[in-house]
């Protein structure tokens, strides 16, 4: 289950629909640099980056 998926599970329990869970939590992680300091101390967030796996080239 991916993050989006997870908090959007989360959004259902406060009466909030799996599709507009869903469209909320991409809203939020799509725009959430842009929040003003108030709102992200509601909802703190941190980046984490993951690498890929590398795709091995048949020689």
């Amino acid at each position: 289950m991916s993050k989006t998926e997870v908090l959007a599970t989360n959004f259902l329990g406060a009466g909030v629909g799996h599709r507009d869970g869903r469209e909320l939590v991409d809203l939020i992680l799509a725009h959430y640099d842009h929040f003003d300091s108030r709102y992200k101390g509601l909802q703190p967030l941190k980046r984490v980056y993951v690498p890929e796996a590398r795709e091995e080239s048949e020689e």
